[in-house]
């Protein structure tokens, strides 16, 4: 019998096995590397847009909230029952009897029929201003400030008992003082990052009240126990309202005021100072380099509130 023969272990069809050589490793690497740059940049400016996109919807949130509170508080405004006394229910803008601190750019205070805790009467006082919380110095915070005071509050509630003497820097500081260190903490504090308010009282016509009712100039200031002449040089009495109020404040968001330092403080209170309004303010803070930073993050926002019981 013929023995089968040995298979030596080579294949005539035997596919050639090998390996890849440097360079093909080398450009692969390549290639993958650029892929996770490209990949890497697309996130990051995905990642931009919708930052940028979150901090807009904030801004605007809170915009439109500011504006339509104050609107229902401010259109609400009181004047005396008797206009013949000055002695009673005022509507204030940038009150000597205030520190000069508490107006960035404007101060307004009133009185209206939104008492939450009613003792004899639901007339409560309220206000708004801006003021910086510097207990931070490496980042200073500017806050929009509310001044609330219901009738039943004895101590601080003095419209009626000191109407000459209803509104001081003390009694803000004891209503209003927003720190972290009042009680209760930020006692006050209505929005963070309120750069700055504008407050101008206008006549039935749209036109800005300059004037008193003497013919004295109202020097960036209102208050209606002193009148005021409109733009048809008709005399509107002591204890007369404005037909309508321009308010106008401008937001920061969070993201850039994060950057604000000691310095940018200072050069923002007195842009906010200078400054014609909210929009004026923005294009000062847009050509300021050394705000460079907040640029993105700054917006005007501006409404008008007609007040009821101003004829």
């Amino acid at each position: 019998m013929k023995p089968l023969p040995v298979h030596s272990g080579k294949w005539p069809f035997a596919p050639r096995c090998r390996g890849f050589t440097l360079i093909e490793i080398l450009v692969g690497t390549a290639i993958l590397v650029i892929l996770i740059l490209a990949l890497s940049q697309i996130i990051s400016n995905v990642t931009n847009i919708w930052r940028i996109g979150q901090s807009g919807m904030e801004r605007a949130d809170s915009g439109r909230a500011v504006c339509e509170i104050i609107s229902r508080e401010m259109s609400a405004a009181l004047l005396p029952l008797d206009r013949t006394t000055t002695k009673g229910l005022q509507f204030v803008v940038n009150s000597s009897s205030v520190d000069s601190t508490y107006a960035n750019h404007d101060s307004v205070f009133w009185q209206a029929p939104i008492g939450t805790d009613m003792g004899n009467t639901s007339v409560a006082e309220v206000g708004y201003f801006v003021r910086w919380d510097t207990s931070t110095a490496s980042n200073p915070r500017a806050i929009l400030c509310r001044f609330f005071v219901n009738p039943s509050d004895t101590s601080n509630y003095q419209i009626y008992s000191s109407p000459l003497s209803w509104l001081t820097s003390t009694m803000i500081e004891n209503v209003a003082p927003a720190t972290r260190s009042s009680d209760p903490p930020y006692l006050g504090l209505f929005m963070e990052n309120v750069l700055g308010l504008w407050v101008k009282c206008l006549d039935g016509k749209g036109a800005t009240i300059s004037r008193q009712a003497s013919g004295t100039a109202y020097s960036n200031a209102y208050d209606s126990r002193l009148g005021y002449v409109d733009s048809n040089s008709t005399v509107h009495p002591a204890n007369s309202l404005p037909a309508c109020v321009e308010l106008s404040f401008v937001v920061i968001d969070t993201t850039c005021a994060r950057r604000i330092n000691s310095g940018m403080a200072t050069t923002l209170v007195s842009i906010v100072r200078n400054a014609s309004g909210a929009s004026d303010c923005v294009t000062q803070i847009q050509a300021s380099s050394s705000l460079t930073p907040l640029w993105p993050g700054v917006r005007p926002y501006s409404t008008r509130i007609y007040l009821q019981n101003s004829k």
